[in-house]
């Protein structure tokens, strides 16, 4: 039995496809760039500090938290270990 189409669900499953798959770029980014922040903190030899309003925190389960204004982000809790960083030399000073 063929499955009936739909040009309207079609467009819809496209646009909803090319949303999903862009946010899940944008989320392994963010991964990424949380684990150098992580990496930056720990080389410093801090657990806190502030930046251009931003009060950055390494939380105890490998995480780290950038509050802006008094508010918090909360981040989720990853593993580093299961992460791989695309260039290990992110870390440079410019």
């Amino acid at each position: 039995m063929e499955i009936p189409t739909n040009k309207k669900i079609e467009k819809a499953t496209e646009e909803y496809v090319a949303i999903r798959d862009m946010r899940m770029e944008h989320t392994k980014a963010e991964v990424e760039k949380k684990l150098i922040l992580i990496k930056a903190l720990k080389d410093a030899g801090l657990t806190s500090c502030e930046y251009d309003g931003r009060t950055v925190t390494l939380t105890a389960k490998e995480n780290v938290k950038v509050a802006a204004g008094g508010g918090e982000d909360v981040g989720d809790d990853i593993d580093p270990d299961e992460i791989e960083l695309d260039d290990e030399n992110d870390l440079e000073a410019e």
